[in-house]
């Protein structure tokens, strides 16, 4: 070793803990990037006229902002928060937000069909007696 240089001992790098918190790092990136792709959007398709329609009435070009709403959706990365985007027809004055529908969620749902599919693949796989109980 050179003069004036001093060796430093680290521990090894145990590969299960690498490798959980790449994991942890990569799902929360996706998680904030989702978050904020999702807010922007909102608004790129709700200006544009003819894109979103009224979900009571079906009226294109007749929403207008009206604020946002908290929103949480379990998702196979986990819960992802964002602002829910709402707005109000001036046609039949109902205030909603068409953008669950155009990411193909149904009114109130809270989690991703990703994990719904996961979970009816799991209880196939249950035995008959377990999956009755179960429902």
């Amino acid at each position: 070793m050179p003069p004036g240089e001093s060796m430093v001992w680290l521990p090894f790098p145990l590969l299960n803990r690498s490798l959980a918190a790449a994991k942890a790092l990569a799902e929360d990136v996706a998680r904030r990037l989702w978050q904020s792709q999702i807010e922007t959007w909102q608004d790129i398709v709700l200006w544009d006229g003819d894109t979103a329609a009224c979900p009571g009435c079906g009226a294109m070009g007749t929403l207008r902002p009206r604020g946002w709403q908290p929103r949480k959706l379990k998702t196979l990365i986990g819960e992802i928060s964002f602002r829910l985007r709402r707005a109000t027809c001036q046609a039949c004055g109902k205030t909603a937000s068409p953008i669950p529908a155009l990411l193909g969620l149904r009114p109130h749902q809270r989690v991703a069909p990703d994990i719904e599919e996961m979970a009816g693949k799991w209880i196939g796989r249950l035995p008959f007696r377990l999956s009755w109980a179960a429902g």
